[in-house]
C-alpha cells in the first residue's frame, strides 16, 4: 500500500475528527495502516488532546468531588465487642492441633508452646477474651 501526498492529506484533515476506523474505511486502507502513519507524522487520531493545564484542572476537579464525597460518607465504626471479665478455660492446644476457628493465644512461653483453643471471633485470631486484651 503506498501512501501518497493525497491520502496523507486527508489523513492529516481527518484524523482529529474521526477514529482510525472510521478513516480506514474512507481511505481503503487498514486500521494498521492509519495507525502506523499517523504515528510517524505525530498526528493525533480522534479526539485532540488537552493542554496541560486542562489535564491537571481536570485532575484537580475530579479530586475535589471525591474527596467531598468521602467527607460526606458516615464514618462506619464496628459494634464494640462484649467483654467477658474472667478469662475462660483454656484447652491448652499445640500448634499442629489448631483448628483454624480456634483462638491463637500463646498461652505458655516455654516449651511445649501452647495456645487457648477456644472458638475465635471472625476475622480476628482471638477469642473475645483474648482480643480485647490484645487491643488494650
Amino acid at each position: 500500500m503506498v501512501w501518497t501526498a493525497e491520502r496523507i492529506t486527508e489523513l492529516t484533515r481527518l484524523a482529529p475528527h474521526f477514529t482510525a476506523e472510521q478513516i480506514s474505511r474512507r481511505l481503503g486502507v487498514t486500521r494498521n495502516a492509519v495507525i502506523g502513519k499517523s504515528h510517524r507524522l505525530g498526528i493525533t487520531i480522534g479526539q485532540q488532546q488537552k493542554s496541560l493545564a486542562e489535564r491537571q484542572a481536570a485532575r484537580v476537579a475530579y479530586l475535589e468531588a471525591y474527596n467531598e464525597r468521602r467527607r460526606s460518607m458516615p464514618i462506619q465504626r464496628p459494634a464494640p465487642m462484649p467483654v467477658p471479665t474472667i478469662a475462660p478455660p483454656s484447652r491448652d492446644l499445640s500448634v499442629l492441633e489448631l483448628e483454624i476457628d480456634d483462638c491463637r493465644w500463646p498461652i505458655t512461653d516455654n516449651p511445649p508452646h501452647l495456645f487457648c483453643g477456644n472458638l475465635k471471633v471472625p476475622g480476628l485470631s482471638y477469642c473475645p477474651f483474648h482480643a480485647r486484651r490484645a487491643v488494650q
